[in-house]
């Protein structure tokens, strides 16, 4: 199962209790500006003018870089090159530790 949400990795802690007993591997998927900005233009699910998006993103790219996510331990995946198939498969590639605890003390 995946979950897909916009969190900082201090948001885990306060997230594991809805997540107890599942084995969660936070992943940081990020694309260039460019390309964010592209994916949102060219959107066509949803039903209000994609434009009203941009400040928003603009003001979060800043704000996630994805060497803070390495650094708290979650695997960055660049997908701004691929496909969404092609990201399903650099998830799904993804190598991980035993059983992973991230926001449980």
């Amino acid at each position: 199962m995946a979950i897909e949400d916009v969190l900082w990795p201090d948001d885990l802690a306060f997230m594991a209790r809805h997540w107890e007993g599942l084995d969660v591997r936070p992943v940081r998927l990020y694309t260039t500006l460019e390309v964010a900005h592209e994916r949102n233009r060219t959107r066509t699910n949803k039903t209000y003018d994609t434009s009203v998006l941009v400040p928003l993103i603009d003001g979060l790219y800043g704000q996630m870089p994805p060497e803070l996510f390495r650094e708290a331990g979650w695997a960055v995946v660049d997908s701004s090159a691929l496909t969404v198939g092609e990201t399903v498969d650099a998830l799904l590639a993804l190598t991980w530790p035993a059983r992973s605890e991230f926001g449980q003390s």
